[in-house]
């Protein structure tokens, strides 16, 4: 194997540099998930904010059937690029206001069903249901979807320091291991040497013997 054919020195500095290396990946690694799963919750939470205020000023509208201005309270989305569809749904589920991004026709995708204010995860998208009620009456249902562009980002961009982090780290780790390694190899490698020659003389001498 290779690494029996490295001398000490190397195989102290190469256990060095690998334990450094190691631990230094788990910690990045349990960093990098805990951020990303609390930006994933706060995402959500931003969200569900929106459809409240989204669910707020479209009641009115809902409440009279205006149509054009629940579109119009939808349009507003075009500022949130994340948000890929809005749709304001009648208590008896038809869809009474939409909003797709940039346009779009009607997505393939919309809720077979439609459940109470909260979120969910569903096919790489974030999804937001919120009752649209007016004075305890309710009138429909909102329906948020989000394409987490913002959480697929920060991931990437995390991933990518990640890697240039343990690079340099591990070649820091390898310049500071070499010049260490020989604190502990030079008390030992005399004793090492010594016995490696003794060895050798019996071996001479048994084969005099002989």
């Amino acid at each position: 194997m290779i690494l029996q054919n490295l001398s000490i020195k190397r195989k102290l500095t190469l256990i060095t540099m690998l334990t450094s290396s190691l631990a230094l990946v788990l910690f990045s690694a349990s960093f990098l998930i805990y951020d990303l799963v609390s930006f994933r919750h706060l995402l959500s939470q931003d969200l569900m904010t929106q459809a409240e205020i989204i669910g707020y000023n479209s009641a009115g509208a809902m409440e009279f059937k205006d149509e054009p201005a629940a579109t119009a309270t939808l349009s507003a989305l075009t500022a949130k690029e994340d948000i890929v569809t809005a749709v304001l749904y009648k208590p008896d589920g038809k869809i009474f206001a939409h909003y797709f991004r940039s346009n779009a026709t009607r997505p393939s995708y919309l809720p077979s069903h439609l459940q109470g204010s909260g979120y969910r995860f569903e096919g790489g998208y974030l999804e937001v249901f919120h009752d649209v009620t007016l004075n305890g009456e309710h009138l429909g249902t909102l329906f948020l979807q989000s394409d987490l562009r913002q959480w697929s980002q920060r991931a990437r961009r995390y991933a990518n320091i990640l890697i240039v982090f343990v690079l340099v780290s591990g070649l820091f780790a390898f310049f500071v291991s070499s010049k260490l390694q020989g604190f502990i190899s030079r008390p030992i490698l005399p004793g090492i040497h010594f016995q490696a020659d003794s060895a050798s003389g019996r071996h001479h001498e048994d084969g005099f013997r002989k």
